[in-house]
């Protein structure tokens, strides 16, 4: 088996399922034109994993989702612009199939190859198959008609301005736990009030250590897989170059900003605070990665998450010397954008897309409106803390506002770009 270089793009456990050989067995690879050709599991080398051995939470990909595209032709593809190559390609490896430039050659998925056996997702549904790269081709799945759909759907949790040490943390993270999600995603504001190394495992691992993969703190084992994906904050920001978040995560590139695909879900976490080195402007260099990544994501919901609310009916509102990250999420073609930094619970709409402010997330006190709410506001709400549970079925995601009464204070349905 070649090195593989862990990437946002493939999860750990999914390299167990790397495939190296190219048409094993001479296996046929005829197809329909529409969707290029399909390898069934079955006539893969036996070393190909059953369905049944799959951990229990298999919901996460071994294959990216979205509309199916034909597989193209064997021709050498065109280089790849710097910018579509992330912040780094520093570690060349052997190339498999998987969206990157492992070996560092300016070219992606180049050649002839098979890739990572996997159970493939679309939303809630799931069929055995595997990867295919042919030149710049994307991964896809066998017809619709196949699937077998699960009973449950995709359960994952939203918090922000949660870290520190709280009471109001403490039942936060009971009420996430209610949700049984898969995975927690934060706004930032990780370890209040200074981001510092002496507090935030104290701040974090101890209310949310099971989901941190490659946890090393004193609360617990942790996670195999890691099932925790935080955005930075200001308060994080406050411990020079936010060195504890860094040391305390193992996440995909920088670590600043990043994306992690789950298949249907698509995750795009950006570092907004002013002390980005890398800007945090849409012209600026992680403008530009985020931008190409975007722009190469097949998945059929894509979710942006950083710390600083582009859009705020909380008395901070506008202060500060204006308002970072009013990027042109839509026509990036964002489906949702999740901030934290304001106390509060807004749910905003700029150009389609809804906006939500998350910070109201048990870490410290509340904040308060402006006595007049944006033209973008659709819903506020202060009165008691919670969490952003959002829920993902084969057609839509319904991102929900649930506080630490176990009430749904309000809630909104975000059709998938991609369907069954």
């Amino acid at each position: 088996m070649p090195s593989i270089r862990p990437s946002s793009a493939t999860p750990p456990f999914a390299l167990l399922l790397f495939l190296a050989a190219c048409n094993p067995q001479g296996v046929d690879l005829g197809g329909d034109t529409d969707r290029g050709p399909l390898i069934d599991l079955d006539a893969l080398p036996d070393a190909a994993p059953e369905p049944d051995a799959l951990r229990a939470d298999a919901f996460l990909p071994f294959l990216d989702t979205g509309p199916p595209l034909p597989v193209l032709d064997a021709a050498p593809p065109a280089p790849v612009p710097d910018a579509a190559l992330g912040p780094a390609c520093d570690d060349p490896v052997p190339e498999v199939c998987n969206g990157l430039d492992d070996d560092c050659d300016r070219r992606v998925d180049e050649g002839r190859i098979i890739g990572n056996g996997c159970v493939a997702r679309r939303a809630d549904c799931l069929v055995d198959s595997s990867r295919i790269c042919d030149a710049e081709a994307v991964p896809f799945c066998p017809d619709v008609e196949t699937l077998t759909c699960r009973e449950t759907p995709l359960v994952f949790a939203m918090v922000s301005d949660y870290g520190g040490n709280t009471r109001g943390e403490g039942v936060v993270a009971d009420l996430i736990r209610t949700f049984e999600p898969a995975f927690v995603v934060t706004a930032g504001d990780n370890n209040m009030p200074a981001g510092a190394a002496d507090t935030i495992d104290r701040n974090v691992g101890q209310y949310f250590g099971e989901f941190i993969g490659e946890y090393a703190g004193s609360f617990g084992g942790g996670s195999d897989d890691n099932r925790f994906w935080p955005a930075l904050g200001d308060a994080d920001w406050l411990t020079e170059n936010a060195q504890p978040f860094l040391d305390f995560f193992t996440l995909p590139g920088n670590e600043r900003y990043y994306d992690v695909n789950l298949g249907v879900v698509h995750l795009f976490v950006l570092s907004s605070d002013a002390r980005e080195p890398d800007g945090n402007t849409w012209e600026s260099v992680q403008g530009q990665w985020f931008q190409a990544a975007v722009a190469r994501s097949t998945a059929c919901l894509k979710v942006a998450v950083f710390h600083h609310p582009p859009y705020s009916s909380s008395w901070r509102g506008e202060e500060g010397g204006g308002v970072p990250m009013r990027w042109p999420f839509a026509m990036a073609g964002i489906d949702a954008v999740v901030s934290g930094q304001d106390r509060i619970y807004e749910r905003l709409s700029v150009e389609g897309v809804p906006y939500f402010i998350i910070g109201l997330s048990g870490g410290a006190r509340t904040h308060t409106f402006a006595e007049t709410p944006l033209p973008e506001s659709q819903f506020r709400y202060r009165d008691r803390a919670g969490a952003l549970r959002v829920t993902v079925t084969a057609t839509d995601a319904t991102f929900a506002f649930v506080n630490v009464d176990g009430t749904v204070v309000d809630s909104a349905a975000v059709p998938l770009r991609c369907g069954l």
